[in-house]
């Protein structure tokens, strides 16, 4: 039988030793980490942002965006099918259809900074008893930035969620996150 690499991955972390696991953000990134010797990598949501946008992550990458990085790279439980991408999970074998659709948008100028972005989910999410459920999700993303001054700025973000799922109400659920403060820092001198 052949060992997954989830399973590969709970030897290594089991093992008294400490492996060093660089970050990657693209299959190149990845190769090199693996062309190095190295013997676990892992991708985050920053690192795809900041090497695809030049960004740091502030929900301007979308899940398909990460998927299409996941595909890239070979994860293993991601694949893409026919209308849109499989999860699978290693340990059962059950999957996920997804289907995702993105838009986004930003501004800047001067000492304002504006991205919004909306996100549709649709999953069929097969169970242990090979039976299906179906959850859909619309997510909104809204993050703004004001300089006022040289050392002051206004920061704030927006969140929100909705989705209902076949399970029912318990299953369905939201949230708002909603974030806003004022950042200070003195500029005089560098060093």
């Amino acid at each position: 039988m052949a060992v997954t690499p989830a399973q590969r991955l709970r030897e290594l972390l089991a093992q008294p030793n400490v492996e060093i696991m660089p970050g990657c953000y693209d299959a190149l990134s990845a190769k090199l980490v693996a062309d190095a010797g190295y013997k676990v990598t892992f991708m985050s949501g920053f690192a795809v942002s900041a090497a695809r946008l030049g960004l740091p992550d502030t929900g301007l990458i979308s899940f398909t965006e990460m998927l299409d990085k996941c595909v890239a790279l070979g994860v293993e439980g991601v694949e893409m099918t026919g209308g849109g991408w499989a999860l699978r999970d290693s340990l059962t074998g059950a999957s996920t259809d997804r289907k995702a659709a993105g838009v986004r948008m930003g501004y800047g100028r001067d000492k304002v900074q504006f991205s919004s972005g909306l996100e549709f989910r649709r999953d069929l999410a097969e169970q242990l008893d090979t039976t299906h459920t179906r959850r859909t999700a619309w997510l909104f993303r809204n993050n703004f930035k004001l300089q006022l001054t040289p050392d002051g700025r206004v920061i704030g973000k927006l969140d929100h969620s909705i989705s209902d799922s076949s399970l029912g109400a318990f299953y369905a659920g939201g949230y708002t996150e909603a974030v806003a403060g004022y950042a200070y820092r003195p500029v005089k001198h560098w060093r």
